[in-house]
């Protein structure tokens, strides 16, 4: 918050959720802008015709992102600006989406992540970078456990259903009730490697249970959870007349199962 804002002479800025304003649409193109200085071009000492990409990613992004011709890719001297032009013509939606697009293929993920987050904190942005991937979450401690869920995921098996979860969540036509399933698929894959079996998340909470090391209460919790997807585990329509998941239910769905991906490779490591 600014000084006008704390001492009332301007007024919040309320959460951007489905807009880009001005503030927040150049501050991203200054990053986007830095990024392709810095790493898409090598710039010559004179600046006329001695410049060069430094590898594919320019033409990508002219090509693949814009859909432009490749014949028609500018020179280097002139790429930044041709960018801007089209930058300046994108919807909010697609501002996000080439900064997922460049996460994608920038050289250092994590410096370019906090940047984008920094921009997006502080023009009161509803929407975060976690793991490459623009999501709707803002809360700091929120972010801070699915990240770390990304890093302590048991294999890649518990490591893909947290992305789709994710994807779904932040879809623009999102699918809550799939994603909650997919979470809770993440801790159902971490107890099949704890107990080396394929038996049903149900069935493995039940062995949970009967183990010392782990809290009655805890896997009290973990049965919460597991009813949550209902009876039947087709990840699919849900049933007729039952509750439908919202965004704010897949994000907390998530956050717990993620919590519970931490908590067990905590507990493996004891």
């Amino acid at each position: 918050m600014t000084f006008c804002e704390r001492q009332g002479y301007q007024k919040t800025k309320p959460i951007q959720i489905d807009e880009v304003d001005e503030n927040l649409k150049n501050d991203i193109w200054t990053i986007i802008h830095e990024e392709i200085q810095k790493n898409f071009i090598s710039f010559g000492c004179t600046g006329y015709g001695d410049s060069s990409y430094r590898d594919d990613r320019a033409k990508s992004l002219w090509t693949e992102f814009f859909h432009k011709k490749s014949t028609s890719l500018p020179n280097p001297e002139n790429f930044i600006k041709k960018i801007e032009g089209l930058y300046d013509n994108l919807a909010w939606q697609k501002i996000y989406e080439i900064l997922e697009f460049m996460l994608e293929r920038c050289t250092i993920k994590k410096e370019f992540s906090v940047k984008i987050n920094t921009t997006l904190e502080k023009n009161n942005s509803a929407y975060r970078v976690i793991e490459n991937t623009i999501q709707p979450i803002t809360c700091d401690l929120t972010i801070l456990t699915v990240t770390a869920a990304h890093q302590n995921a048991i294999n890649d098996v518990v490591k893909t259903h947290l992305i789709k979860a994710e994807k779904l969540y932040s879809l623009k036509n999102p699918d809550f009730n799939n994603s909650c399933l997919e979470s809770i698929k993440a801790i159902e894959s971490t107890l099949y490697n704890r107990f080396k079996n394929n038996k049903r998340l149900g069935e493995n909470i039940k062995s949970l249970s009967n183990d010392k090391s782990f809290d009655s209460h805890i896997c009290e919790i973990l049965k919460k959870i597991n009813a949550f997807r209902g009876d039947s585990d087709v990840a699919h329509a849900k049933k007729e007349h039952s509750y439908t998941p919202t965004r704010e239910d897949a994000i907390l769905i998530h956050t717990i199962c993620c919590g519970f991906v931490n908590y067990f490779k905590s507990k493996r490591s004891q």
